[in-house]
């Protein structure tokens, strides 16, 4: 384990990513309140923390931090109300980033992502990836 800043900050990868219910507290390392739940694991020593979308963007240079907020935001709204919740720019990213779709899927999203009205067999094909990517990064 690193004894430098900059060093030990890169030890950090994301392990998860939730979002805690309205009934349950939780707490950031740093003892603030959230809701935006982002599990983070130590490489040296797999320690795991759960920090909030804040703190996660003071981390330096931790990969795509900026994202957290906007991903997990949309990734409630599609749990709360999937048929009618749309997948945004920024969780089509994260999906990119991580892998969790094979590109056909994501070529798919991008394409739909600004449409008005889908074919009922596009709807088909969305909802179900909808249900995919939840499925997914729950895990």
């Amino acid at each position: 384990m690193s004894q430098d800043y900059y060093e030990a900050c890169s030890e950090w990868e994301e392990m998860s990513i939730a979002y805690a219910d309205d009934d349950e507290d939780y707490e950031c390392i740093c003892s603030h309140p959230i809701k935006q739940l982002i599990t983070i694991r130590n490489r040296e020593n797999n320690n795991e923390v759960i920090v909030g979308s804040d703190c996660i963007c003071k981390i330096h240079n931790f990969p795509h931090a900026s994202l957290y907020q906007p991903v997990i935001t949309n990734l409630v709204e599609l749990k709360r109300n999937p048929d009618d919740a749309t997948i945004g720019k920024r969780l089509i990213e994260y999906i990119r980033i991580r892998g969790v779709l094979e590109d056909r899927h994501i070529a798919f999203l991008e394409q739909m992502r600004c449409k008005r009205y889908l074919s009922e067999k596009q709807e088909n094909y969305y909802n179900g990836l909808k249900k995919k990517i939840l499925r997914l990064l729950e895990k």
